[in-house]
């Protein structure tokens, strides 16, 4: 009598690892949804200015917050503040405020490019997880979607 619930047990412990192994290789598993990433909401980290790669330790970074139309901005050494304006493609911001720390050269230029050229854009492209900043028609500046986390302290 004891062999027989051992063998059974068996049996069954077998056939219950032949039904997950068969589950498995069929594909049984949660389909994924695609992600579509906005223009308000993501953290970008801006990685071209005006068609040239950004040269410097610490990238600039952007995030356009729908509730009041605020911008929050890293420009590689000061923290930057605005509003914004975006209606289907169009884009443009205000006034621009920043912290007044100083840092290396080569970081100072690049914030001072990006506070630039953020002042002369009119409209913008998403394309998957990128976006292109606009003048006109041409991309002034290219981000990159991030991770949602905090705003980063740096």
């Amino acid at each position: 009598m004891k062999t027989k619930n051992i063998f059974a047990a068996k049996a069954a412990a077998l056939g219950a690892a032949a039904l997950l192994l068969f589950a498995v290789a069929t594909g049984c598993s949660t389909p994924t949804v695609p992600f579509t990433w906005s223009l308000t909401g993501t953290n970008w980290m801006v990685t071209e200015l005006d068609g040239k790669p950004i040269a410097a330790d610490k990238l600039p970074t952007l995030q356009l917050e729908p509730a009041g139309k605020r911008v929050n901005a890293f420009g590689g050494v000061n923290r930057i503040s605005s509003t914004y304006q975006a209606t289907d493609k169009a884009l443009s911001f205000g006034l621009m405020v920043s912290t007044r720390m100083a840092g290396p050269e080569r970081q100072m230029a690049v914030e001072q490019k990006f506070l630039s050229v953020l002042g002369s854009v009119t409209g913008y492209a998403l394309s998957g997880n990128r976006i292109n900043l606009l003048a006109g028609e041409t991309i002034i500046a290219r981000a990159q979607a991030m991770p949602a986390t905090p705003f980063p302290a740096h």
